[in-house]
């Protein structure tokens, strides 16, 4: 009895495909359907009765419809935590942006090794060989020394006068044309 209602779902949409019977839904379309719209509806029709006979089956249909059940659930949930570590990230990057902002506005001195490993952090990003340089500082004046490449100078000078808490640069740097004259250079 049930193979004989899944055929006939499956039928009943190749049936009406083929033979362009409308539903009281599509009586406004007044035109006859031409080939490409019967052999359209054919593969709806079919792919309708396929998925149903797949899910419908009683032999296996209760496990294929469980499996669909927990991948929704899974897909769901995973939704979930994407949007909840999204949310967390524009959170903390909100909240770093105000306390960035906040401390650029105030005038607070700057403590020497906290100065200086903001300078090294932001070389790092500059220079090629950072472990060649030596970053000292005084008071806001910080001292480079050690050994740079000539076409990094300018932007390692730069950078360092862009420091958060920096009044001065002494540039105490030896500049070398190519990396392969000094071992602290070398790659």
């Amino acid at each position: 009895m049930k193979k004989s209602l899944f055929k006939w779902l499956g039928m009943a949409g190749v049936v009406r495909g083929l033979f362009g019977l409308r539903g009281d839904d599509d009586k406004r379309h007044e035109e006859k359907p031409g080939l490409v719209r019967r052999f359209s509806r054919y593969l709806f029709g079919g792919a309708i009765g396929a998925g149903l006979m797949y899910f419908l089956d009683p032999g296996r249909g209760a496990r294929r419809r469980s499996l669909v059940v927990d991948k929704v659930g899974k897909y769901r949930s995973d939704a979930g935590d994407f949007a909840q570590g999204e949310s967390k990230h524009v959170r903390n990057v909100a909240q770093g942006v105000m306390h960035e902002t906040k401390s650029r506005m105030s005038d607070e001195p700057v403590d020497d090794d906290t100065l200086v490993g903001r300078v090294r952090s932001d070389l790092g990003r500059v220079a090629s060989a950072v472990g060649s340089l030596e970053v000292s500082a005084q008071e806001g004046k910080v001292t480079l020394r050690g050994s740079v490449l000539e076409d990094e100078v300018e932007k390692v000078v730069s950078t360092t006068n862009s420091v958060r808490g920096v009044k001065e640069v002494d540039n105490q740097l030896e500049t070398h044309k190519e990396h392969e004259e000094v071992p602290g250079l070398q790659k």
